[in-house]
This record gives structure tokens, C-alpha cells and sequence, in this order.
């Protein structure tokens, strides 16, 4: 048996993928990820207050079909970020950091080419 906790986030893990700049799944709203965990109201509404405390999840306005205006849409962070680019995007990034002839001075003073650029997301200050 799973918690309410683990449901809401299977749930978002499931849809987040379709989420667009301007539109969302209508199952990461609040309504829907009541209907999707068959769960009441206010135990939603506590496991995703607790969840947007933590930081775990976040919300964003987006168009849901159906419904007559914006709705907040759950989801992780790091998929926000996603949405926002489209993919081709992140591609034509990804080829021009590649090209760049970049020269990297270390603290004794050599240099040395840059050589796979990649992005780590898990990289902290």
C-alpha cells in the first residue's frame, strides 16, 4: 500500500512530460490528482501543501482543456525548466556549446581546451 504522499507523486511523474509553455494535462491539477489517487479533497490539499513547503513541487498557470481559464498545473521543478524550452531548443544549445573554442586558464597559469561541455543540473554552488 502506497501513501497519498507517493500516489500525488507517481501521478506527476506519469504526466509532467505533457506539460507545454502555455498548457497542461488536466490530470496535475488539483481536481485531477484527487480523481487520479481517488483521494478527498482535503487530504490533497495538505499532501500538496506540505510538498510546495518542501520544495518537492511547485505550481504553474496553464491552459487546461476544458476549462475556461488557466489552472494551476503541479509539478517538479526541474520539469518547469523543461517546458520552457522547447526541445529543438535545447539541441541547437547543446550544438553550439559543442563548437565553441573555449580556452580554459587554470590557477598555474596554463591553458587548456574546453572539451565535452556538458550540463549538470546537480551541480551547487
Amino acid at each position: 500500500m502506497t501513501t497519498v504522499k507517493e500516489d500525488i507523486l507517481q501521478v506527476i511523474d506519469k504526466y509532467q512530460s505533457k506539460i507545454g509553455k502555455y498548457d497542461g494535462p488536466f490530470e496535475l491539477t488539483y481536481t485531477g490528482l484527487g480523481l487520479a489517487i481517488s483521494r478527498d479533497r482535503q487530504v490533497v490539499s495538505a499532501v500538496l501543501s506540505k510538498l510546495m513547503r518542501q520544495g518537492v513541487l511547485i505550481y504553474a498557470l496553464r491552459h487546461v482543456p476544458g476549462a475556461a481559464r488557466r489552472r494551476r498545473v503541479y509539478l517538479r521543478p526541474d520539469a518547469a525548466l523543461m517546458a520552457d524550452k522547447k526541445k529543438s531548443d535545447w539541441k541547437q544549445l547543446h550544438s553550439e556549446l559543442q563548437q565553441i573554442n573555449s580556452r580554459l586558464y587554470t590557477l598555474q597559469g596554463t591553458v587548456e581546451r574546453l572539451g565535452n561541455i556538458r550540463v549538470d543540473s546537480t551541480h551547487t554552488h
